[in-house]
């Protein structure tokens, strides 16, 4: 008996001693119980804070260069990222055997990174690159990425340059480093570099979302470098990597416009067609058009280009109002066309003062990347203030000279000349005020005529039931006619 007891306690200190915290199965169960108890709930918050910033099937904005990579987006109180901090932290308390220290590291670099903790990213991401452990080249990524986003270029460049010339990178975070530097040198402005890495880093890249975005990117940088027919060729690969509808459209308009301006415009319009009778363009529809007038204007067609921006701007029983950007655009384009062609610059002041107030967005914006904000191509239209500024100075002068010209020419007529045009000047204002005084009665009128239709609706709709109220031609209360109507000689003549 003594014997079996023994044996018993023997068993049961050595199953516990396996279960301890060192050995074989005690990491089995620690990392079992770090991944379902916190790692797993980390992750997740991360996976939800960054779908919230994402944005991937938003309208691709074409006035800046396209980043490759999701950027902060400002909100640094985010919720998820917060709590994947604190359940990755728990890991690192509670579970500091796990294999999952290293991801939890990560997690935490990745999510200050998106909450624009700098320093506190660039510290994690270091720790996980000491360890060298299977994450490193990931955290090299991010660690280059947040030296990035605070424009702290030169280091950036050598730790990416650094990372690329290790022995053993894996494909896809090779791919990876050369499309972060390409984009990179974008933010310096430094498009030769950029076209260079951008287009090895392509070759290799292995994510196909990622590498639609660097090739429209690509497009947007041969636009840039005054290299229209690789811009094109940029912009229709793009399709190569089945990207999403926004970025599908944006690739094909950018084509067709660029080919329009600087190539084959008979060809542009061709694919302008197409767009225009495909179904799933419906909504973009007033974009396309607007499109149609650049093309027009491009080739010096200026009234098509004028009839397609008046039809645009002007157009009956629209279904939704003209969005505020497009129309700002419209207007520079036709403050561009009575400037260029018709020499009328009082016209062109006027359209102008129009695009300052749409384009506002842009026109007050540097050209400058922060942490989430993008700068703008050569493309965008930045200057309707400035030009609203000068023309309107200009058509105030411009006016102040012609009434002195006026002057001047009524002062070379002799007696009777003057007086007949004087004549003439009275009779064509006298028609003018007119006209406006038929006009002010006929609103008046109908004013007056809608709210009489109003008031009668009063006694109409007063809740009572259906019957109640009689009324006459000539008294809708019934208040004129007395107690049983004995004033109304119509019902007393029916009774």
């Amino acid at each position: 008996m003594l014997l079996r007891r023994g044996i018993v306690l023997v068993m049961f200190a050595g199953f516990w001693t396996g279960c301890g915290s060192s050995s074989f199965l005690g990491r089995r169960v620690d990392n079992f119980t770090a991944y379902y108890n916190t790692f797993y709930n980390a992750r997740n918050s991360y996976k939800a804070g960054y779908k919230a910033i994402e944005r991937k099937d938003e309208p691709v904005d074409r006035d800046r260069y396209l980043p490759l990579f999701v950027r902060p987006s400002g909100n640094t109180a985010n919720r998820e990222f917060e709590n994947a901090v604190v359940k990755s932290a728990d890991i690192l308390r509670e579970h500091e055997n796990s294999k999952w220290v290293d991801d939890a590291l990560l997690l935490i670099g990745k999510s200050y990174f998106y909450q624009e903790n700098i320093v506190g990213a660039l510290q994690k991401f270091r720790e996980v690159i000491d360890r060298q452990s299977d994450l490193e080249d990931e955290a090299r990524f991010w660690y280059a990425r947040t030296l990035i986003i605070s424009r702290s270029f030169d280091d950036a460049s050598l730790f990416l340059q650094e990372s690329l010339a290790r022995e053993g990178v894996h494909g896809k975070w090779k791919a990876n480093f050369k499309l972060a530097l390409g984009e990179m040198y974008v933010q310096r402005s430094e498009w030769a570099s950029a076209a260079e890495i951008l287009s090895t880093g392509l070759d290799e890249a292995k994510e196909k979302g990622l590498a639609g975005r660097a090739q429209f990117l690509l497009g947007q940088i041969y636009e840039t470098m005054d290299e229209p027919e690789s811009a094109i060729i940029a912009y229709q690969r793009v399709r190569r990597f089945n990207p999403h509808y926004e970025l599908d459209f944006a690739a094909r308009i950018s084509a067709i416009r660029v080919e329009g301006t600087f190539g084959d415009a008979a060809k542009a319009l061709k694919d302008l067609r197409k767009m225009e009778r495909d179904d799933k363009n419906f909504d973009y529809r007033d974009e396309l058009r607007y499109l149609r007038g650049r093309i027009y204007q491009a080739q010096f067609l200026a009234d098509e280009a004028y009839n397609s921006y008046f039809n645009l701007l002007y157009e009956e029983n629209r279904i939704r109002p003209l969005d505020g950007d497009l129309k700002g655009r419209t207007h520079y384009a036709m403050a561009e066309l009575h400037r260029d062609f018709d020499r009328d610059y009082i016209l062109a002041a006027a359209h102008f003062d129009t695009a300052s107030i749409s384009l506002v967005r842009l026109s007050t914006n540097i050209r400058a990347s922060g942490f989430g904000e993008a700068q703008l191509t050569p493309d965008a239209i930045t200057d309707a203030a400035e030009k609203k500024a000068n023309f309107v100075r200009y058509a105030s002068v411009y006016s102040g000279i012609a009434v002195m010209d006026s002057l001047l020419w009524l002062g070379t007529m002799s007696q009777e000349e003057f007086d007949a045009k004087i004549l003439a000047l009275r009779l064509e204002r006298a028609l003018i005020m007119e006209e406006q005084r038929k006009a002010r009665e006929a609103r008046l009128l109908a004013q007056q005529f809608r709210q009489s239709s109003d008031s009668r609706d009063l006694f109409l709709n007063r809740g009572l039931p259906e019957g109640k109220i009689i009324t006459t031609k000539s008294d809708p209360t019934g208040m004129q006619s007395g107690f049983l109507f004995h004033r109304d000689q119509e019902r007393v003549d029916d009774g």
